[in-house]
């Protein structure tokens, strides 16, 4: 028997609430894949990980038609993301880097910066 994987459409500005620190699952993590096509990302995939409100949800941001080209994380906190994991995403077809939220976040955000940046922030 299969899971069925739910994806949800994500837009520039909106939110991913979560639970940075669970008992069950320690610390929650995110897989982040870029897509990119011809130097421009057209599409962004992101997969919460150990989030229990999350078990078989991922988000996908279609950028066809915007030209970005550049990927930041950042938080206005003291501690910023820790990418622990890079590797090749056979399903996207794409490098995908997998982190770790900065402690007391409660959401991630996507939004558009300097006109060619992609940028994750943490809050």
């Amino acid at each position: 028997m299969t899971k069925e994987i739910e994806i949800r459409q994500l837009k520039l500005g909106y939110s991913i609430p979560y639970e940075w620190k669970s008992k069950n699952l320690g610390v929650a993590e995110f897989t982040i894949c870029p897509v990119f096509k011809r130097g421009y990302i057209r599409e962004l995939y992101i997969d919460p990980l150990q989030q229990e409100q999350y078990k078989g949800v991922y988000f996908n941001m279609d950028l066809r038609g915007i030209n970005f080209n550049k990927v930041w994380y950042s938080s206005p906190m003291d501690k910023q993301p820790k990418i622990w994991h890079s590797s090749w995403c056979k399903e996207h077809k794409c490098y995908s880097l997998r982190l770790y939220v900065p402690d007391d976040s409660s959401k991630l955000i996507v939004e558009a910066h300097f006109g060619d940046t992609i940028e994750i922030s943490f809050k």
